[in-house]
């Protein structure tokens, strides 16, 4: 069992202390312990005949336990063992070279920051993630490098972009082994085509995705590919199968412990809601996805959920809150450069006469 099969078999807070439990126990019998070392230096300052574990164990045991917490909405505690991965990376591999391990923590970074809302910092880290592969060229890490620029794109509201890296992404993830990010830029790619009303295109692509993550024992990318399901059948028209896939994605969100999805589940649930002439439903449900999404520390949700909270309280007759929550929110994503959202609550103040300066 590893994070990314844990929730086959329980929770993510459940199985997180496995791993935990294995790093406390390295750190105690460990003959000394260390924060910073050059590669070179390694076998004189952090090599013990001794130590309980190879710098390579210690390197998957603690991008083990990032994952596992991210996934369960742990960001910040995620993001520091990601940081201690990347040091031990640092005696694994010569840094001026890179390798596996160093592209591994260099991704998930980038797409934790991008949850984060930081995504100028994401950038950074493609940056670096893109300099380490013109010395280790590896098919898999350079599709998931282009579906993660493609995402910022999508964020930004470059669709054409995003379209195009997306599909760069999955030509090289097809010729390779990698079913779960490939399910994953399956389901990006089908929101782009949602956004842009190739429904019949986008049915396709979910199809796909659900399949690869059902195929492979992934239930918490079957549930992700279902809310791209949701959407589709939002856009369509057809508010009932898309209320089932939502409370779907939310129930199974909480029964494995992925919070991340639970505050998009609720955000979905929550416009859809207000497409159904339903603000206090819609209000409920935003105010339960902002509350999550503060607290797990996701700042693209947050944004999101103050749009649709702010479009709720209008029609709630509450003028003066709704354009405060829809001018928070465009601050926000401002901030985050999330155009796409941005736009939303700009476009939204404008109609309502708002000066925006």
């Amino acid at each position: 069992m590893e994070a990314n099969t844990a929730p086959r078999w329980c929770k993510y807070d459940r199985y997180v202390q496995f791993p935990l439990r294995v790093a406390v126990l390295a750190k105690l019998v460990a003959p000394d312990s260390w924060t910073y070392c050059e590669h070179g230096d390694a076998h004189r300052f952090v090599e013990d005949k001794c130590a309980p574990l190879y710098p390579a164990e210690l390197a998957w045991l603690y991008n083990d336990i990032a994952i596992a917490l991210s996934a369960h909405g742990c960001i910040l505690d995620a993001c520091s063992f990601w940081e201690q991965t990347y040091e031990i990376c640092r005696v694994v591999e010569d840094p001026a070279v890179g390798g596996g391990f160093h592209m591994e923590v260099l991704l998930s970074l980038a797409f934790t920051f991008i949850e984060m809302g930081r995504l100028p910092a994401a950038c950074r880290y493609l940056e670096d993630a893109e300099r380490l592969l013109h010395e280790l060229y590896d098919e898999d890490y350079q599709a998931r490098l282009l579906g993660l620029r493609g995402l910022i794109l999508h964020l930004r509201g470059d669709l054409q972009g995003a379209d195009e890296l997306y599909s760069r992404c999955l030509d090289l993830l097809r010729q390779g082994t990698n079913p779960r990010a490939q399910s994953i830029f399956l389901k990006h790619k089908a929101d782009v085509k949602i956004s842009v009303q190739a429904y019949e295109e986008a049915d396709l692509l979910i199809r796909n995705s659900r399949a690869l993550a059902e195929s492979g024992v992934f239930p918490e990318l079957a549930a992700n590919a279902r809310m791209s399901e949701g959407h589709r059948l939002t856009r369509k028209g057809q508010a009932v199968q898309a209320r089932v896939e939502y409370r779907a994605v939310l129930k199974e969100a909480q029964r494995i412990g992925f919070r991340k999805l639970e505050v998009r589940a609720l955000t979905a649930l929550a416009r859809l809601a207000l497409d159904q002439k339903d603000p206090e439903g819609a209000r409920d449900q935003a105010v339960k996805a902002l509350s999550l999404a503060n607290e797990l520390g996701l700042g693209l949700r947050q944004s999101h959920a103050l749009v649709v909270l702010g479009l709720a309280t209008l029609e709630t007759d509450q003028k003066d809150l709704g354009v405060a929550y829809l001018r928070r929110a465009r601050q926000l994503a401002n901030d985050q450069e999330y155009w796409s959202r941005s736009r939303e609550a700009e476009n939204k103040l404008l109609e309502l006469g708002v000066n925006l300066d």
